[in-house]
């Protein structure tokens, strides 16, 4: 498996969007962003968790296991799974529900729960539950010890902005600085809007009337001239 990590905006090393390829070669996707819910939704996604923990419940106790539930206050893992026997633990469980598909939106592990996935080993489990919110087709798929089931890691561009000793060509274009550009001559920047990861620069070329709108930056065609 691979995962590709993506900085956010509040630059949190262990949030991203994540690309995980499994053993079948099918792929997965899963995205972590700055936590910006609402409280609507805040109560949606704890409707997916309750519903997702009862599948959970359901599916455990149909193969003999007892389960214990955990507070949602703990962030390491969901449930516990003991063996009805025994009493032993026997699954320390990370439950993930959506209410459709699990498909390339996929689901997210935080920072704790991966470092509890590599501590605990095949002890842990991810269980990802989809259509949980259509009980005639609610599945559960679970995952034993998915941490070491990843095999290296993909750091995107936008990991720049935590680099080191690093300096961000792209910093250098600001308002009011002198660029070339390479088909369109000399020119002065008037204006920039970010979005996304794209920057659209204006620029008042030499000889020009009137700026030029919404040029992306390209670093192959413009280039800052040093004063």
């Amino acid at each position: 498996m691979i995962i590709q990590v993506a900085q956010t905006e509040k630059i949190l090393p262990d949030a991203g969007f994540p690309i995980s390829t499994y053993d079948n070669g099918k792929k997965g996707i899963s995205k972590a962003a700055p936590n910006t819910e609402t409280n609507k939704s805040y109560d949606y996604n704890l409707a997916i968790e309750l519903a997702a923990r009862q599948a959970v419940y359901k599916f455990e106790s149909k193969r003999g296991r007892v389960t214990i539930e955990i507070p949602h206050s703990n962030q390491g893992y969901s449930i516990k799974s003991r063996n009805s026997l025994t009493g032993e633990i026997e699954r320390y469980i990370e439950v993930k529900g959506v209410s459709r598909e699990w498909n390339k939106s996929g689901v997210e592990l935080s920072k704790m729960q991966f470092n509890n996935a590599q501590k605990m080993g095949d002890k842990f489990w991810l269980y990802v539950v989809e259509f949980v919110s259509d009980p005639e087709n609610v599945r559960v798929y679970p995952i034993q010890n998915p941490a070491n089931k990843v095999t290296s890691f993909i750091f995107d561009g936008n990991w720049r902005q935590v680099a080191e000793d690093h300096s961000d060509p792209v910093a250098l274009f600001a308002n009011g600085v002198k660029i070339n550009h390479k088909y369109m001559g000399s020119g002065q920047i008037t204006n920039i809007v970010t979005r996304g990861n794209t920057k659209l620069l204006t620029i008042h070329f030499d000889g020009q009337e009137k700026p030029t709108p919404n040029l992306t930056l390209n670093l192959h065609t413009m280039s800052v001239v040093e004063e």
